[in-house]
């Protein structure tokens, strides 16, 4: 994902044979918010696809310093 700019925190909880996962992103701190939460959507809908492992993804959105 080019928007992304990198991971602030990433946590990971199993719940039986998956994982929930928390994800702190970072992004330009210009976007707009519909911009912010689209590239949310973007990579909790990757993750997931991805990894059959994954059961959800929380991802918050954090400007970038």
């Amino acid at each position: 994902m080019v928007a992304v700019r990198g991971v602030e925190k990433c946590y990971a909880r199993k719940t039986g044979l998956t994982y929930h996962v928390d994800l702190h992103l970072e992004v330009d701190p210009d976007l707009t918010v519909r911009e912010s939460h689209h590239i949310a959507t973007e990579v909790r809908v990757h993750l997931k696809e991805s990894l059959e492992w994954v059961a959800d993804v929380l991802v918050h959105v954090e400007p970038t310093p």
